[in-house]
């Protein structure tokens, strides 16, 4: 799902001689990470130090007509832990419609919100043990994630130039890629090269291994890997799944000042693909929540600017679904705390 908060994206409070945005926005972590990747020979790389979390995005808002809104938005996204770092290229469509209201004073909206992923190749370095089996690399070619919700949100006043908007909404993700090809070592100890691409695979033992010298397989699907290595690279990393989510957020205006705290609550079903996780002992994530504290200074007629303090109870699940599989699901249930800081300028 989107980055941003559902009260941000999009919104239908523009003046009335408005009719375009431009926004851009940053986003971090506020600690680094030692970064040592394994080394191909052993050991490991030379620590470096590193951005935990780095977001950077560039969006564009266009009121066609009176009661529409149209949103666009790129991003790129880094993600740097102990020894793996990926980095993730997104763009976001939305539109607002403005519905017909039973109170004057309740303001009722439409939202559709299409979210896009891609990564050339997520290069997974840590090891990871799966199916009796334990990985020491995994590269994910051409992953990509897909996200569309459907959400009606409702504004009301409170007091003293106070709101209340309150949303609830429906949608499906999917997550893929066009090829895998990592190393692992069997429950026997034997080393193994492998790869898999549109449901194909083959296998190539690395070094001799027992009785086995030399051995090379080709597999017109993905049971061998399956049979030698404990997992599937499209059933334990491929998935489609519908998401429900509501929020509430409270938001004050005081001059050219405006503040609001925000919260909301998503949840996930990913059916099969989650049972398959958990039979070989992972641990799913099905739920995650995110408050958000913002500020906003209008620094001028046209140019604003904005500071905000977001925690997640995940790190990162409802922005870049395609890290969620079967390799890597038991690290969004940490959860984190980050900074933005953004300017705005409307014309």
């Amino acid at each position: 799902m989107a980055a941003e908060p559902f009260w941000t994206t999009p919104s239908l409070a523009f003046s009335v001689e408005e009719r375009w945005r431009v926004s851009i926005r940053g986003e971090r972590i506020s600690d680094k990470v030692p970064h040592a990747p394994n080394a191909p020979g052993g050991g490991f790389e030379p620590a470096e130090e590193k951005p935990r979390y780095l977001d950077g995005t560039l969006a564009l808002d266009w009121r066609p007509l009176d009661g529409w809104q149209l949103r666009a938005r790129i991003g790129r996204r880094s993600l740097t832990s102990l020894r793996d770092s990926y980095t993730v290229d997104g763009l976001h469509f939305g539109v607002a419609r403005r519905l017909p209201s039973p109170h004057p004073a309740i303001g009722l909206e439409m939202l559709l919100d299409v979210d896009l992923n891609r990564a050339d190749e997520l290069y997974k370095n840590s090891w990871t043990e799966v199916g009796g089996s334990r990985l020491s690399e995994a590269r994910l070619f051409d992953a990509s994630d897909d996200s569309v919700m459907l959400s009606l949100a409702a504004r009301a006043p409170l007091f003293y130039s106070s709101s209340v908007a309150v949303l609830i909404g429906a949608g499906r993700t999917r997550a893929r890629h066009g090829r895998l090809a990592g190393v692992g070592t069997d429950a026997e100890g034997c080393r193994y090269e492998f790869g898999a691409s549109a449901g194909a695979g083959w296998l190539e033992l690395l070094e001799s291994c027992d009785s086995l010298v030399t051995f090379r397989e080709t597999y017109a699907d993905e049971s061998g890997i399956q049979r030698r290595l404990g997992f599937s690279p499209s059933s334990d990393l491929e998935y489609t799944g519908s998401v429900a989510q509501a929020g509430i957020a409270f938001e004050h205006r005081a001059g050219d000042v405006e503040v609001s705290l925000g919260y909301v609550y998503r949840r996930r079903d990913r059916g099969a693909f989650d049972r398959r996780i958990r039979e070989q002992g992972g641990r799913t994530v099905a739920s995650s929540h995110t408050t958000s504290l913002r500020a906003g200074f209008a620094a001028s007629a046209t140019l604003g600017v904005n500071v905000g303090l977001h925690y997640r109870s995940t790190a990162y699940l409802d922005e870049l679904p395609l890290l969620y599989n079967v390799f890597t699901s038991e690290r969004f249930l940490k959860n984190n705390l980050a900074f933005s800081i953004g300017a705005t300028l409307a014309f």
